[in-house]
């Protein structure tokens, strides 16, 4: 493989890109949000048969959950995300409140109580309903070991398709390997922690070169434990020893990852190469929801080891590494990694954070023809094992991994190493093993195509594939745009483009970067509908570059301003608000520019329609 180092690639991502130019909320509506409270699904409280796996599993006839952990987070937990259907007054065919105290929630018989229903229930993703605002990892675990007193943890597969089987290892290690344990070391777990990251940093406990044939967790207190990773930190950026870790060491690799349901990880001969002196990252996420006292823990991973015979596996982390999800949006990113040689892709662990939706990798051969490796959908930051690939690619095929992320907040979200920011990698167990692991070879295909599905907001009659429009960046000022009425019209788009300052072909490659768009708009009593993608492959003048795709479906009333040409697009269908549009209309042709903010910019982004 062709392979950039991630501090080349952290480097690039510094350039104002104007790869999130065109991102607009696809956000369901308020009212979705309320109208699903009153699920059907939803079993009542009272009803014991509904209780039964909570009885089942143990907790509901011994657990009295913490009272000084509910007044302190879990009541505001509750009403937070609970409370807008099952609060003082239960609202939308709840049926039951859940925000009357602690003494409510814990009264009645053990598995009938309020507190068993909340275990069950939240454990097993049933709540909240599907198509309301999900609940971040933190406050799922916490609220699911308070409910439980620990003894449960949230099923993070729930809502996870993914079409690879896992890479499961055989229940035994192979025969005559000698092993080695890297372990937390008595760690205080206190009554309050919730959502901590900590490390623990070991060198290679080795003579001298050996092949890791095995890994596997070993559990110690799982009560607190939601995850535990090992990394390699080539360039020994984490001293020795224990330390907080909210973020991850600049160009360390995943070498293991463990979840609840997760397994050992095991090559099918030879292994991976560990040298003496190298250096190790032990995480752990630990999570005492349930406020257990006197919790010290001794978890970690288990590594068997030979002799270094056999076939060498290395790390390959495939992925964009320059990309930013503006706030209210939902964006893809892609990379490429080219091969320079035959190269057996073993397995794979996809790796973004919380604001992950969908995970694809696909190997395209020079000949323009794709094969999928990977399709993931329902990311669960807490449920990322290593999957079968088991994929051979030949000399110039480009391996591409692709990333989508939802950011409902106000913010941007960014590249980084902390579980706040973003990343897209394909940590991949390879042979053989690449001379460096982090990969982004940035190019154009001509043949680029862009991934459109028609949005929520789309009419009901949506054409489910639009023409492929390609298109450069435009440089200069935008169209000068008039205004006016609106006919009623379903409209194809024929062009889009992004409008730079003039200033900008200093940085931006114009003639190299394309734009390629697939979408469709309606008008009708004064309403404006626009559901697109937009694919933005941008080479910058030093030859790095973006590859993002923005999703677009938002409607609403569109308002002349007074100013020619200028509106208020007052939307109510995939976000809410006013944004400020302008438009014009010459015959059959309809001409749409929305100002985006990129960073301290604001460029335009014009969209244009042909009436169908």
């Amino acid at each position: 493989m062709q392979a950039d180092s991630r501090a080349s690639g952290r480097s690039r991502q510094k350039v104002s890109h104007p790869g999130s130019a065109l991102a607009v909320a696809a956000a369901l509506g308020a009212w979705l949000a309320l109208t699903a409270c009153g699920s059907s699904s939803e079993p009542d409280p009272t009803d014991g048969a509904a209780l039964g796996d909570a009885d089942a599993s143990g907790s509901a006839a011994t657990c009295v959950p913490s009272q000084p952990m509910y007044d302190q987070q879990v009541a505001k937990l509750i009403d937070s995300h609970c409370g807008s259907c099952h609060g003082a007054k239960a609202n939308y065919g709840a049926g039951w409140t859940l925000t009357g105290g602690y003494a409510s929630l814990v009264a009645g018989q053990p598995g009938q109580r309020a507190v068993d229903r909340i275990a069950q229930a939240v454990a097993q993703k049933q709540m909240p309903p599907v198509g309301t605002p999900p609940v971040p990892h933190q406050a799922l675990d916490t609220l699911t070991e308070w409910a439980s007193c620990g003894k449960m943890h949230p099923d993070h597969s729930k809502g996870l398709v993914v079409d690879k089987p896992v890479f499961s290892a055989p229940q035994a290690p192979p025969d005559g390997t000698p092993s080695f344990d890297l372990r937390a070391d008595q760690f205080a777990v206190g009554e309050s922690t919730l959502d901590l990251y900590q490390c623990f940093t070991f060198e290679a406990p080795v003579d001298g070169d050996r092949f890791v044939r095995r890994i596997e967790a070993v559990l110690d207190r799982s009560e607190v434990v939601h995850h535990v990773v090992l990394l390699k930190d080539p360039a020994k950026a984490f001293p020795l020893g224990r330390k907080g870790c909210a973020t991850m060491p600049k160009g360390s690799l995943y070498l293991y990852a463990w979840a609840p349901g997760g397994g050992a990880v095991q090559f099918p001969e030879g292994g991976m190469r560990i040298r003496k002196g190298e250096r190790y990252v032990l995480q752990i996420h630990y999570n005492n929801g349930a406020a257990l006292k006197n919790v010290v823990d001794q978890s970690g991973v288990r590594l068997w080891h030979g002799p270094p015979e056999g076939t060498e596996y290395g790390m390959l982390a495939p992925g964009p590494v320059a990309f930013e999800v503006p706030p209210n949006s939902t964006i893809s990113a892609s990379g490429q990694c080219v091969a320079a040689e035959k190269v057996h892709l073993l397995a794979g662990m996809p790796h973004m954070h919380t604001h992950g939706s969908q995970f694809k990798v696909a190997v395209v051969r020079p000949d323009g023809s794709r094969q999928s490796v990977l399709d993931l959908s329902g990311w669960s930051f807490e449920m990322q094992p290593f999957y079968n690939l088991d994929t051979w690619l030949q000399p110039g095929d480009r391996l591409e991994t692709t990333c989508t992320w939802k950011n409902p907040g106000d913010e941007p979200v960014s590249v980084g190493e902390g579980t706040e920011d973003e990343m897209c990698f394909l940590f991949s167990f390879v042979t053989p093993p690449p001379k460096t692991a982090y990969c982004d070879d940035f190019l154009v295909p001509a043949n680029a195509d862009v991934d459109y599905k028609p949005g929520l907001c789309a009419g009901q009659k949506a054409n489910p594939q639009p023409p492929r429009i390609a298109a450069k960046i435009a440089f200069g000022p935008p169209p000068t745009l008039a205004g006016g009425p609106l006919p009623d019209g379903h409209w194809e788009l024929s062009n889009s483009t992004l409008v730079l300052p003039v200033a900008a072909k200093s940085q931006v490659n114009g003639d190299a970067s394309l734009l390629v768009s697939r979408g469709q708009a309606w008008t009708s009593g004064g309403r404006l509908t626009l559901d697109t993608a937009v694919r933005l492959l941008i080479q910058t003048t030093n030859g790095a570059g973006v590859d993002t795709t923005d999703h677009l479906s938002r409607a609403g009333k569109l308002l002349e301003s007074g100013e020619p040409g200028k509106a208020n697009w007052q939307t109510d269908c995939g976000g809410t608000g006013d944004q400020s549009v302008r438009y014009g209309l010459s015959g059959d042709v309809l001409t749409v520019e929305l100002l985006k903010p990129v960073n301290q910019f604001t460029l335009p982004a014009v969209y244009t329609f042909v009436r169908k």
